[in-house]
């Protein structure tokens, strides 16, 4: 398999634990969603919108960032951000409020410590899996499934 498959095959596995961890805690999700304009203005897919979290009622929107190894991935930060808020030429900016989840041995304090600055706006928290797992636990008794009628169709 080529580096580059690979970091994309692991990287999907790295949203399927996002996924699950969200299922897991009775939450609906969709998975790569159309949800705005980029900043050089083609579609966007978003990994997760997950719905149910009290205070979030028209979902949440969960992008999830792997680096296995010393990379690209930290360098797309700010590309992310960008579109997330809409900073730049022809982004949309996100219609829901988003959390940025990141992983692996290969991403850079640095970077990591950046994408924690950058929260505000519709970017609302930047967690690792284990910080995902837990700021979701804290609503374990309040999550609330919605039936698929209700779910907000995202239109940009």
């Amino acid at each position: 398999m080529k580096d580059g498959t690979k970091a994309n095959h692991r990287g999907r596995k790295f949203e399927d634990q996002c996924a699950q961890i969200c299922v897991g805690r009775g939450l609906q999700i969709k998975r790569q969603r159309p949800i705005a304009k980029s900043m050089y203005g083609h579609v966007l897919k978003v990994d997760i919108v997950a719905y149910g979290i009290p205070s979030y009622e028209e979902g949440i929107i969960i992008e999830a960032k792997w680096q296995g190894s010393p990379g690209s991935a930290d360098e797309k930060y700010p590309y992310l951000v960008g579109n997330i808020k809409g900073n730049y030429g022809g982004a949309s900016g996100y219609p829901l409020p988003t959390i940025v989840v990141y992983g692996g041995p290969g991403a850079r304090d640095y970077a990591n410590r950046w994408l924690r600055r950058q929260v505000g706006g519709k970017l609302i928290k930047v967690f690792t899996l284990e910080e995902l797992m837990h700021w979701l636990n804290c609503f374990d008794d309040a999550i609330n499934p919605v039936p698929e009628l209700y779910q907000r169709t995202l239109n940009f």
